[in-house]
């Protein structure tokens, strides 16, 4: 095994859009994990949720994706613009 060991799965998250955009980058989660889809990453589960976030134009929106993925396809995420949740 790698260093650090390779996790079974994890979760990651990404904003829906931004404030003051014209329009939600992802507006569907269905939109937001089509990138991941489409480099082969598996979708384990998804959900939407509600996070904190600072009120002013170009902070992330509240809400946000989170996606339940294997370990093997963390750095395919984080090349696509996933960050690991927490």
């Amino acid at each position: 095994a790698g260093y650090p060991a390779e996790e079974a799965e994890g979760w990651v998250i990404r904003p829906a859009g931004e404030q003051c955009a014209e329009s939600l980058a992802y507006p569907t989660s269905d939109s937001a994990v089509a990138d991941l889809e489409a480099a082969g990453v598996e979708i384990l589960a998804v959900e939407e949720t509600e996070l904190v976030v600072c009120e002013a134009c170009g902070c992330p929106t509240s809400a946000h994706y989170r996606v339940l993925i294997s370990g093997e396809d963390m750095t395919t995420a984080f090349s696509l613009g996933w960050q690991r949740e927490g």
